[in-house]
C-alpha cells in the first residue's frame, strides 16, 4: 500500500506548491504519457509541472523546474522579449497551434539551444488559470529542411545551367543552321550565274569574307609552279610582295599538313614571319589548298588584325568554299591561263617578225619622201604609207603589251588630277566629233595605283565610249567614294567611271568583251579592252 501511494503521489504532480495550478488523475495521466513534452505552467509563468518527456528533453528533473520561471527554458537572448510575449497571452488565453509560423527555440540545462516548435493550451484548474506547453524538438525536422533546401537550390542551380547550356546549344544551332543557308546561298549564287572565272572566283572569296567576318580573303593560283594571287578583298589586298613569298612557303607548310594551315596568333607561331606579319598588321591566319584532280592548284586564305578570329565553323566554312572553287574553277583558269600563255607567245613572235621589216620600210619611205615635190601623187601616196606604218606599229606595241604585261608600280595617285589629265588629253579629240568629255563627282583623296597604267585603261574605255555614240554625244568621267562590305565591316573605296549615252553592249558581245583579238571594229585588234582588263587584274 506505502508503494502505491507514493506512486500515486508521482503520478498527481511532483510537489504541489503554492499558487501553482493542479490536474486532476485524469488529465495528470495524459500529461505524463503524451509523446511528446508537455509542461504545465501557472498565469505568473511558473512551472507547476513536467512530463518525463520535458524532463528528457531539457536534462532538468521536474524537481529543479518546479516553481521556476518557464523562461528558465529560453536562450538568453529571446528572454525579455518571450515574457511580454507572455503577458500578452496571459491577457488573451488561446490555443495556439503547433506550426504557426514563429521561429522558436528552447535552452537545455546544460545550455545547448535547439529548435522547437510549441503548441499553447489555455486550462482551468482549482487553484486557477494555467496553460499547457506541448514542446517538440523540430532539429531533425529543421535539419531535412535544411538539406531539402540545399537540394532545391542545387537542383534549381543544375536546371539553371542546363537551360543555360541548350539555350546556348540552340543558339549555337542556329547560327550553324544560319550559316550553312548562307553557303548554300552563296553556292546557289554562284552556280546560277553565267560568269566568267575571275568573277566567280571573286564572289567566292566576298561570300568567305562576309561568312566568317576575316578582315580579308585571298585566293592564290599556282601557275607554272609559282603562286600567283589572283583576287584579293579586304585587308588581303594590300598585302604585298613580301607577303607571298611568305604565303608561298606557308602554303608548302600547308600541303605538309593535309591541306588546312590555321594560325591563331601570328605572334606566338613558330612557322610565322613576325616582322612580315607585325609589317600588315596579321594576327590570324587560315590557309586552305585547292586540289583539282588531287593535285594542288593553289590556297585560299582568311586574314584577320585580331588574335583568335577564327574557329573550327569558320574554318569549315572555308574548307566548303575552296570546294566551290578547286576543280572546276582552277581547270577553267588554267585552261584560260595557258591560252592567253599561248596567245601571248603568237603575238609576241607576231610583232618581233613584223617590227623590223616595219622599221626597215619607214626609214626607206623617209628618204624617198625627200626626193617628191610637195602635191605630187607620190606625194599623197607616201602620205598614205605613213599613216598604215603608224598604224602598224600601234598594233605592234599592243601585241607586245599583251604579250609581256608589266607589273604596277603601285604609288598614291589622286583620281581627280588622273581623270583631269585624261580629260585635256581627250577632250579636244572628241570636240572634234562633237561629242563632249565631261569631269564630274572626281574626289582627290590618293588611292594606290599605276598611273600610266590606270590612265591606259581609261583612255581606253573613253575612246571605246566615244566610237559607239559616233557624233552629238555625251561622256562623262567620275571618281567617287563607295561603301563597301568586308566581313560584315564596311570600308571606303574609291570607284572610277566612265559613262557615256551611248546604245550600250549587246548582250552577246558582253559574254566575250575581254577575250583576247575579239572586236566588233572593221580595224580593231580585239586586244585594247583585252590589255585593260589584265591591268585591272593586277591591280587587284
Amino acid at each position: 500500500m506505502k508503494t502505491a501511494r507514493k506512486k500515486t503521489a508521482r503520478v498527481a504532480g511532483t510537489a504541489h506548491a503554492a499558487g501553482l495550478p493542479t490536474l486532476n488523475d485524469t488529465l495528470a495521466a495524459l500529461f505524463r504519457f503524451a509523446p511528446d513534452a508537455m509542461l504545465l505552467v501557472g498565469a505568473d509563468g511558473r512551472i507547476a509541472r513536467v512530463n518525463d518527456r520535458a524532463e528528457a528533453l531539457f536534462g532538468y528533473t521536474g524537481k529543479e523546474l518546479t516553481g521556476k520561471k518557464v523562461e528558465v527554458l529560453i536562450p538568453a537572448h529571446a528572454r525579455k522579449r518571450h515574457t511580454q510575449h507572455r503577458a500578452g497571452y496571459a491577457a488573451a488565453p488561446h490555443v495556439r497551434e503547433m506550426g504557426a509560423g514563429l521561429e522558436l527555440s528552447a535552452r537545455r540545462k546544460d545550455g545547448t539551444e535547439f529548435p522547437v516548435d510549441v503548441m499553447l493550451s489555455p486550462v482551468e484548474t482549482p487553484a486557477g488559470r494555467g496553460v499547457i506547453a506541448t514542446v517538440r524538438d523540430i532539429t531533425e525536422r529543421k535539419l531535412t529542411e535544411q538539406l531539402l533546401k540545399e537540394a532545391r537550390t542545387e537542383l534549381e542551380d543544375r536546371v539553371r545551367e542546363r537551360t543555360a547550356e541548350l539555350a546556348q546549344a540552340i543558339k549555337t544551332l542556329r547560327k550553324d543552321a544560319a550559316q550553312n543557308l548562307a553557303f548554300i546561298d552563296a553556292q546557289r549564287e554562284i552556280a546560277s550565274h553565267d560568269q566568267d572565272v575571275m568573277t566567280s572566283m571573286t564572289m567566292v572569296a566576298r561570300r568567305t569574307q562576309e561568312l566568317t567576318r576575316a578582315g580579308g580573303v585571298a585566293i592564290d593560283l599556282f601557275e607554272r609552279d609559282e603562286l600567283v594571287s589572283r583576287i584579293a578583298t579586304g585587308i588581303a589586298a594590300d598585302l604585298g610582295p613580301a607577303w607571298l613569298d611568305l604565303v608561298t612557303s606557308l602554303t608548302r607548310e600547308c600541303l605538309r599538313s593535309n591541306g588546312l594551315l590555321r594560325c591563331d596568333d601570328t605572334e606566338n607561331d613558330p612557322r610565322m614571319d613576325r616582322a612580315t606579319c607585325r609589317k600588315f598588321g596579321l594576327r590570324s591566319i587560315v590557309i586552305v589548298m585547292l586540289y583539282q584532280h588531287g593535285t594542288a592548284g593553289g590556297a585560299l586564305k582568311l586574314v584577320s588584325s585580331q588574335p583568335r578570329a577564327f574557329g573550327k565553323r569558320d574554318v569549315a566554312v572555308a574548307q566548303l568554299m575552296a570546294g566551290l572553287v578547286s576543280s572546276p574553277l582552277i581547270r577553267t583558269f588554267h585552261e584560260k591561263s595557258e591560252k592567253l600563255a599561248s596567245l601571248a607567245g603568237l603575238a609576241a613572235g607576231v610583232a618581233h617578225e613584223i617590227r623590223n621589216p616595219l622599221t626597215a620600210i619607214k626609214a626607206r619611205l623617209f628618204t624617198h619622201q625627200k626626193r617628191f615635190a610637195p602635191g605630187s601623187p607620190e606625194t599623197e601616196d607616201s602620205i598614205f604609207i605613213s599613216e598604215e606604218i603608224a598604224r602598224l606599229e600601234r598594233i605592234v606595241r599592243e601585241f607586245l603589251q599583251f604579250a609581256r604585261p608589266g607589273d604596277p608600280l603601285l604609288v598614291p595617285v589622286s583620281p581627280a588630277e588622273l581623270l583631269g589629265e585624261v580629260r585635256e588629253l581627250l577632250a579636244p579629240q572628241l570636240a572634234a566629233c562633237l561629242i563632249q568629255l565631261t569631269l564630274a563627282d572626281a574626289v582627290s583623296t590618293p588611292v594606290r595605283a599605276d598611273r600610266q597604267q590606270i590612265k591606259q585603261v581609261l583612255v581606253n574605255l573613253v575612246c571605246n565610249a566615244a566610237e559607239s555614240i559616233e557624233q552629238k554625244g555625251r561622256v562623262t568621267l567620275r571618281a567617287r567614294f563607295r561603301r563597301a562590305g568586308f566581313g560584315g565591316r564596311p570600308a571606303e573605296t574609291v570607284a572610277l567611271e566612265v559613262e557615256d549615252n551611248g546604245p550600250g553592249i549587246p548582250a552577246e558581245v558582253q559574254k566575250r568583251l575581254y577575250d583576247p583579238f575579239f572586236t566588233t571594229k572593221a580595224s580593231g585588234t580585239g586586244l585594247g579592252l583585252s590589255i585593260a582588263a589584265r591591268i585591272v587584274e593586277k591591280h587587284g
